[in-house]
C-alpha cells in the first residue's frame, strides 16, 4: 500500500532515496502512460467523449469535460 505525502513527510529521508517495488514501477508506468495519452488532442476528445455519454449532471464533472474538450 502507498503512504499518502503529507507535509510532515516532506523532508523525511524516504524522499531522498524512495523505495522502487515492482507495485510502485507498475503504479508510475501506468501514470507514465495516462499522461502521455492526456497529451494528444485525439485521445482527449475520444475521452471526454465518454465522459460525456455517461451524463453526468454535477457541476464539477460538466466543467471538467468542457476544459478537456478545450484542451
Amino acid at each position: 500500500m502507498i503512504e499518502a505525502m503529507t507535509p510532515n513527510k516532506w523532508l523525511s529521508d524516504k524522499i531522498f532515496s524512495p523505495e522502487h517495488d515492482e507495485e510502485k514501477i507498475k503504479a508510475l508506468n501506468e501514470v507514465y502512460s495516462l499522461y502521455h495519452l492526456g497529451l494528444n488532442r485525439d485521445e482527449r476528445k475520444i475521452f471526454s467523449k465518454k465522459l460525456s455519454n455517461k451524463r453526468l449532471k454535477n457541476t464539477f464533472h460538466r466543467k471538467l469535460i468542457l476544459s478537456i474538450k478545450g484542451l
